[in-house]
């Protein structure tokens, strides 16, 4: 059986159109992730300047290494002006046409218009034409609606100057201004390469940074530095990724992957809540990875249970996300109904209320954030909470206490009562409790549930208390609050390193 692995290889687009497509498709603000470009927008800004006080239009030959970012870059001036059109001319249009399109374009809205030779960065017009277009501009920049800076993106800097010359030659500085033929684009600086990259991961990727995707700080800088420019940067990034999966699945052939998701039961739901949103992000009840980074950083924490994750640290957010490790509340009604419906009898014997039909649980499970991710494991998770009462808090207690001892029985009863909400949508669905390994692996896990593309939920079951409601006698120590977020971390990682070290990852 070959590993079934929700691969997702990193996808930095390293054209601007790409990018825009990205950025429409995530639901991002494009000004969130194209940087300002500090240079070349002074340049842009004085010759903006000239425009104004001159009253010509003017044309920029702006030339620049191909992936260096000279369309981002132009595009991305309309997020650093104010009252500014950022306009392509198509290459659809001949370069003989471009002053005809530019006074008939309709979008003159905004003091500043600023039109683009679009997808013309290496130009192959005659000079006869460039002439006739280089003409045209003279005379239309002269003009009241003639008031725009045309730009010219090229990649080859002879062929840039040759250009340049040419509209010298026709206009001199009514058509260049007097800042010289062309402008050298540089791009971003090299140093600032991997952050932008890991801004540009993070905003089109529901928070997940580089080393998500198996791209850790130490090779996306040894990466930057073998780079020219942005563009090449983004193409190495892209194949380190590639490269890692494919080793990640080389390694899992003929075993079956795991989702870990962990499901902490609690006798308070607020407590709960706190604890799952303080160690999760996002609505679908992922890790926040940067707060464990952070924990893992903190040199204060010497738990020793953290010594194997330091020194896993640069593939953490890695692994994370190929286990797809989550981490759910099971509400004490939830747990309760579970119990009441497929708990044993010896258990039922202590609770007040001791029965619990089949449908209520499944409607009662249908309702908490595990049941509706068990059904699609991508849908938007939100959370609906309500005090918990005295009553229902006393009666968890009372199997939170047997789970101290014991808590195979109660994970069984949990496991039936999801098998029986999953059944109403999915009867082939059978879920194992306890009895088996996970295949191609020496773990059992608590619970485990079939995935549609083969792969396999396990859920880890921790029951937890608050401890609240325990009467404590005189000289006892008060019940410890197990349902910290330092407690469940502590449990998750390692749970998570477990599977780690169990699959030779």
């Amino acid at each position: 059986m070959t590993a079934q692995l929700p691969v997702k290889d990193l996808n930095l687009p390293g054209r601007f159109e790409k990018l825009e497509s990205a950025s429409k498709g995530a639901g991002v603000d494009m000004s969130g992730i194209i940087q300002r470009v500090d240079a070349a927008c002074r340049e842009i800004e004085i010759v903006l300047r000239e425009v104004r006080t001159s009253g010509l239009g003017r044309l920029q030959i702006l030339h620049g290494t191909s992936g260096s970012g000279k369309t981002t870059f132009l595009y991305g001036l309309q997020y650093f002006f104010d009252n500014i059109d950022v306009i392509p001319v198509p290459k659809t249009i001949p370069v003989k046409e471009i002053a005809q399109f530019i006074e008939q374009d309709a979008l003159h809205r905004k003091e500043h218009r600023l039109y683009i030779v679009h997808d013309r960065d290496n130009p192959n017009e005659t000079n006869p034409d460039l002439r006739i277009c280089f003409e045209a501009l003279r005379s239309f920049f002269r003009a009241d609606v003639g008031k725009v800076l045309v730009v010219w993106p090229i990649t080859d800097v002879d062929m840039a100057n040759h250009i340049a010359a040419i509209a010298w030659s026709i206009g001199r500085d009514s058509l260049l201004g007097t800042r010289g033929y062309t402008f050298k684009f540089d791009g971003l600086p090299k140093e600032s390469f991997v952050s932008v990259a890991d801004t540009t991961t993070s905003s089109l990727n529901a928070g997940e940074s580089l080393e998500s995707f198996g791209v850790g700080s130490g090779i996306a800088n040894d990466l930057a530095r073998q780079s020219n420019t942005i563009g090449e940067f983004y193409s190495r990034l892209n194949a380190a990724s590639a490269e890692r999966n494919a080793s990640t699945i080389r390694l899992l052939k003929a075993r079956v992957r795991p989702h870990i998701w962990i499901v902490v039961p609690g006798d308070d739901l607020k407590e709960l809540e706190c604890t799952i949103s303080n160690l999760t992000q996002g609505t679908r009840n992922r890790l926040d990875i940067d707060k464990i980074a952070e924990f893992l950083d903190n040199k204060n924490n010497q738990s020793a249970y953290l010594t194997d994750w330091r020194a896993r640290r640069l593939d953490m957010a890695y692994l994370m996300r190929i286990l797809d490790v989550r981490l759910f509340e099971l509400p004490p009604n939830a747990a309760l109904a579970a119990i009441r419906s497929y708990g044993d009898s010896a258990i039922r014997e202590s609770l007040q209320k001791k029965t619990e039909s089949a449908d209520n649980c499944g409607n009662v499970i249908g309702k908490v954030r595990l049941g509706r991710a068990l059904l699609d494991a991508e849908t938007p998770l939100s959370f609906h909470g309500r005090e918990t009462s005295e009553e229902m808090t006393k009666e968890f207690m009372i199997i939170q206490q047997l789970a101290g001892k014991s808590d195979k029985s109660l994970n069984k009863a949990v496991a039936n009562a999801l098998e029986s909400f999953i059944q109403r949508s999915r009867p082939e669905v059978k879920v194992v409790s306890e009895k088996q390994t996970l295949t191609g692996s020496q773990l059992y896990p608590d619970i485990q549930i079939p995935h549609p593309d083969g792969s396999m939920i396990c859920l880890e079951l921790t029951w937890r208390s608050t401890g609240k409601s325990l009467t404590v006698q005189r000289g006892e120590r008060k019940p410890q609050n197990t349902l910290t977020p330092g407690h469940i971390m502590k449990y998750l990682l390692d749970k998570v390193m477990e599977y780690v070290k169990d699959l030779g990852l």
